[in-house]
This record gives structure tokens, sequence and C-alpha cells, in this order.
């Protein structure tokens, strides 16, 4: 099977896919937006170990698994800082 022939394939795999692609994708935007909103106006992240565009590379490359890691870091309870920790 040559690059060209996709026949073998099938279309169906394409569109997991294609489908897979743009929702690590937004995943990385949504991840990107928040954390943003966390960094300080001084410029200084408000982000654990890395910056936001480090955590946006972390949902593109791992999709929910880096997203969840995100949010545990960030917005569960085990970030001391928590509101509602105490």
């Amino acid at each position: 099977m040559t690059i060209t022939s996709m026949s073998g394939f099938g279309v169906f795999p394409i569109l997991i896919i294609c489908l897979t692609v743009v929702l690590h994708l937004l995943f990385a935007f949504a991840v990107l937006a928040d954390a943003n909103k966390l960094s300080s106006p001084s410029g200084r992240p408000g982000t654990f170990l890395v910056g936001p565009l480090a955590w946006c590379l972390t949902a593109v490359i791992w999709g929910i698994a880096g997203v969840a890691v995100y949010w545990a870091i960030h917005h569960s309870t085990l970030r001391p800082n928590h509101p509602d920790y105490k």
C-alpha cells in the first residue's frame, strides 16, 4: 500500500484521528486560557512548576490525561492555597 492510497484504512479511523486532534487542540486552548488567568499581573506564572505554555503543550500531547493532571494541581484541594483548603 502506498501513502497516497488510503483505501486500506477506511474512513472511520481517519475520522477518529481527526476528532482526537481537534479535541486535543480544544483542551490545549482551554488550559492555556485558564493558565493565563492564573498568572499574576506582575507576569509571574501562577501555575505550578512550569508556565502556561508548557501546560498547553502537555494538554496537546497527553489530551484528557494532561488536562486531568492540570486540574488536579490547580483547581482541586491538592493546591495548598485553594479557598476550600483548611
